[in-house]
């Protein structure tokens, strides 16, 4: 296993990549004897976005308003770690990396640095043009889908918060409201990131006339008016 391991060696030009780093850290007082492992820490930063813009492109539901973003990130954080120390550090191979590139002039190192520079902006101009397109196609979609919800839930009343369901994936909020002294659950999920308490608070919600079962928790607008809450059934 120690032996296969030790033969694995990332791409020529991810190993030039490095001994430019390395050449560029290690110019710096304060990171001389570090600079093989700051190297490897700012291509690991740059393959960060990578992966994270094949995850988008790829998976998309990965990254939903319904789902946790932490274990995606955490994952790519340990996938990263785990393959740069196994191509750089193990056996110390970043060694046999700067013996290979040491014959570079000056000038081709300077011309490296643009080179590099240029490799970690593309990676992160790629994810910000994707999710900057991405997301303004899916703020037209949630238009057209509130929109038509809109039209399907063509009643307001007030709902009460009863409990609270956080998951890895996905939270959800449970509510109970009155409709002509007919007591109705529903639930809804919520990615509302608030230390404002919930449970046992009121919020407006949204119901089919013709099927009280559809319905939804408008979590943005509390109801406070004691009277209005009265008036909606609750004691």
């Amino acid at each position: 296993m120690g032996s296969w391991l030790a033969t694995l060696k990332p791409p020529k030009f991810l190993r030039y990549f490095f001994y430019i780093s390395y050449r560029w850290y290690s110019g710096s007082a304060s990171e001389r004897y570090q600079a093989h492992l700051t190297s490897v820490l700012f291509l690991a930063f740059t393959h960060f976005f990578s992966i994270f813009f094949i995850l988008l492109v790829f998976f998309p539901d990965l990254f939903s308003a319904t789902s946790s973003k932490y274990p995606v990130v955490f994952s790519i954080v340990i996938f990263l770690g785990v393959t740069h120390y196994i191509l750089f550090l193990y056996k110390e191979k970043w060694k046999g990396y700067v013996k290979e590139f040491k014959h570079l002039l000056p000038g081709q190192r300077r011309a490296g640095t643009y080179l590099l520079l240029l490799y970690l902006f593309f990676m992160i101009g790629l994810n910000v043009a994707y999710i900057y397109n991405y997301g303004n196609g899916n703020t037209k979609d949630s238009i057209l889908v509130d929109d038509e919800k809109d039209r399907n839930m063509d009643v307001s009343g007030v709902a009460k918060c009863i409990s609270i369901q956080k998951e890895n994936s996905s939270n959800f909020v449970f509510y109970e409201f009155f409709v002509d002294g007919r007591r109705i659950l529903g639930t809804t999920p919520f990615n509302v990131e608030t230390d404002r308490p919930m449970i046992n608070e009121y919020f407006k919600v949204n119901y089919a006339h013709s099927d009280v079962s559809k319905n939804i928790l408008i979590l943005e607008e509390p109801i406070l008016d004691t009277v209005v809450i009265k008036q909606a059934g609750f004691k």
